[in-house]
C-alpha cells in the first residue's frame, strides 16, 4: 500500500495549518489587533519593537513550532489502496506518531515504513518482531509455534510460508490478506528498522470514521 504524503498532501497540511493558524489567532483575538496595527502604528501608540514582539514574533514562533511537531513528532499519510482493508480504507487520512524507541514496537501495531524494494512508504500490520519465527498454514499465522489471534483480517488468502525474522528486521502483512502485497510477496520480505517512521493512531478523515481503528466485521460497516 503505497502512501501519498507529498505533494498534494502537502499542500493540503499547509491548507489545515493555515485554517488552525488563523482559529488560533481567532481565538487569541489577535485578528482584531492585527488589523488594527496600522492605526495603531499612525496614532503613534505602538512603535516597531512592541509590533514585533507581540505580533510578529508569536506568529513565527508558532509557524516554527508547528513545523518541529510534524518534523519530528507527528505526520499524517493518506492511504490510496485496501491492502488494510477493512481496518483502514481507501482516501482515509491517518495521525502516525513518530518512533525513535523500536523496544516499544509491539506485534498487530500498525507502522509506516519505507520500503527500498518498492522505494515508497508503506503502511502495514506488525507481525514479526526480531528473532520470531512466523509460519503460515493455509492463512493461519503461527508465531514461534502459537497461532496468532488475527481479529482484524476479514479476507484471507488460503497461502502457506514460514519466515524467520532476523535481528533489527522486522515482519509486516496487510489485513486484507487477500489482496495486500506485502512481506509474503516481496523479494525481500523484512525491513529494517531504520525504516520505520511511525505508528498510525487513529483515523482522522473522512470526518465519519474518525477516531481509533476499528478491527474485523465490525469494520465493514464503520
Amino acid at each position: 500500500m503505497k502512501i501519498i504524503y507529498k505533494n498534494k498532501i502537502f499542500m493540503v497540511n499547509i491548507i489545515i495549518f493555515g485554517v488552525k493558524l488563523i482559529i488560533i489567532l481567532i481565538r487569541e483575538n489577535w485578528i482584531t489587533h492585527i488589523s488594527n496595527l496600522h492605526f495603531l502604528i499612525r496614532e503613534n501608540s505602538m512603535n516597531y519593537k512592541s509590533i514585533l514582539k507581540d505580533y510578529v514574533l508569536p506568529v513565527i514562533l508558532a509557524i516554527i513550532l508547528a513545523f518541529f511537531v510534524r518534523k519530528f513528532i507527528i505526520f499524517q499519510i493518506s492511504v490510496p489502496s485496501e491492502s488494510m482493508y477493512p481496518t483502514i480504507k481507501i482516501g482515509d487520512r491517518i495521525m502516525v506518531t513518530r518512533l525513535y524507541d523500536l523496544s516499544k514496537l509491539k506485534r498487530g501495531d500498525i507502522i509506516v515504513f519505507d520500503s527500498k524494494e518498492l522505494d515508497k512508504p508503506l503502511i502495514k500490520r506488525l507481525i514479526g518482531l526480531p528473532g520470531d519465527k512466523v509460519t503460515i498454514n493455509k492463512g493461519t499465522v503461527y508465531i514461534n509455534g502459537e497461532k496468532l489471534i488475527e481479529s482484524y483480517v476479514v479476507n484471507n488468502e488460503d497461502y502457506s510460508g514460514s519466515f524467520d525474522v532476523p535481528e533489527g528486521k522486522y515482519l509486516f502483512f496487510g489485513d486484507n490478506r487477500a489482496d495486500s502485497f506485502d512481506a509474503r510477496k516481496w523479494q525481500n520480505s523484512y525491513i529494517d528498522g531504520e525504516d520505520i517512521k511511525g505508528k498510525a493512531r487513529f483515523i482522522v478523515y473522512p470526518f465519519k470514521r474518525f477516531g481509533k481503528f476499528i478491527t474485523g466485521k465490525d469494520a465493514l460497516t464503520h
